[in-house]
């Protein structure tokens, strides 16, 4: 065999399951939608942006060969994916202009899931030290976790802990003082905790929810998740003011059940506006997804987000800053 026909033959190959690949990124695309119905079919909504870029480059194998009639499936998939993409790069609607706020009226919030088998507890501080913020929220936290970092006790005066050692422990450490702060497990099928705390900022009381679902890997966990994240959404509905829900949510923002939590709180995903910013797996590059999420209400102004440095977790953290407009939260 020519060198010539075997390369020919093996092109050949590449489009075909070229042809094979763009049909199921397609049907994974929209089975994505169905998620509601079956666990395994929102777990296909994941992956919006690794199916865009797939479809970029089997969009060029299939120009590459002429196979132009493949081009509407292209078309179409790119556009399923784009329209849930674009949103979170270009569509900035919970932002504010640097001259509308000062170092007085804003704070920063430092979000990780440490990994409670991780045992590189020096990073978290560095990250801590870097940052500088003036709450940090923790899960996945155990008694070696708490003692680890208890050095910044002398710096977070307010704290609540619940070390775990089931991958369902919680901390949170803040130099604000708080004005009510509980352990909640009544969001939780397995009675898993989650805090709920109040800050005041000048007067403006502020309420935040740290929850952490099981990720949905199982027709029960599925349903589990999304009950929390139900029970989550009605339980800061009830509270006054201003209202942060933040953790591991173990879901994306294209989940149906994502889509629901915000449309029952009217809640915004600080994201938009500043990119997808996948925060796990940190080791899989391309297969990251963005599941750590912090949602707040319309009058927290959000001024930036960022992921942050390696901590060795499975997780990178996020950096939150936000803030209140000219002296209040509007």
């Amino acid at each position: 065999m020519s060198e010539i026909k075997y390369l020919d033959i093996l092109f050949q190959a590449i489009v075909r399951w070229t042809k094979v690949g763009i049909s199921l990124v397609l049907l994974f695309s929209l089975l994505g939608y169905l998620g509601d119905y079956f666990y395994f079919f929102d777990l296909f909504s994941h992956f919006r942006l690794q199916y865009f870029f797939l479809v970029v480059i089997f969009a060029l194998v299939l120009i590459g060969s002429k196979s132009f009639k493949w081009l509407a499936v292209v078309v179409v998939s790119l556009m399923i994916n784009g329209i849930e993409i674009g949103p979170w790069y270009f569509e900035s609607i919970n932002t504010v202009e640097t001259s509308e706020y000062s170092n007085e009226n804003s704070f920063r919030i430092l979000f990780a899931n440490v990994l409670t088998q991780n045992k590189q507890h020096s990073k978290l501080l560095q990250v801590i030290d870097q940052e500088k913020p003036d709450i940090v929220i923790l899960q996945e936290t155990n008694k070696a976790w708490i003692q680890a970092i208890s050095s910044i006790d002398n710096i977070y005066k307010f704290k609540i802990v619940i070390p775990r050692s089931d991958n369902f422990g919680m901390a949170i450490y803040s130099q604000i003082p708080f004005t009510d702060s509980r352990i909640l497990k009544n969001l939780s099928i397995e009675k898993l905790p989650s805090i709920y705390l109040d800050i005041e900022i000048e007067g403006h009381n502020i309420s935040i929810l740290s929850t952490h679902p099981l990720p949905p890997i199982s027709k029960v966990n599925f349903e589990s998740r999304n009950v929390q994240l139900e029970n989550a959404g009605k339980f800061i509905n009830k509270k006054s003011g201003h209202k942060i829900i933040i953790g591991d949510l173990n879901t994306t923002m294209w989940s149906p059940i994502y889509v629901k939590l915000l449309e029952n709180t009217g809640l915004v995903n600080i994201r938009r506006g500043f990119g997808i910013l996948p925060s796990w797996p940190e080791s899989l590059q391309l297969l990251k997804i963005p599941i750590d999420h912090c949602l707040v209400s319309s009058g927290i102004r959000v001024l930036s987000v960022k992921i942050g440095a390696d901590i060795g977790s499975d997780h990178l953290p996020l950096i939150i800053d936000l803030a209140y407009v000219n002296g209040k939260i509007t």
